[in-house]
């Protein structure tokens, strides 16, 4: 459990800084992560 959420914080993180670097809003790198991760289970 504990690793799932530390999981999808890093995902997160890391595509929020890749949509940061493409000027788009960080937050959706972290909606398109949540996104992913509901529709796998």
């Amino acid at each position: 459990m504990l690793t799932s959420i530390a999981l999808i914080l890093l995902l997160g993180l890391l595509l929020g800084s890749i949509f940061s670097k493409m000027r788009l809003p960080s937050l959706l790198g972290m909606i398109i992560v949540g996104i992913f991760i509901i529709k796998c289970c």
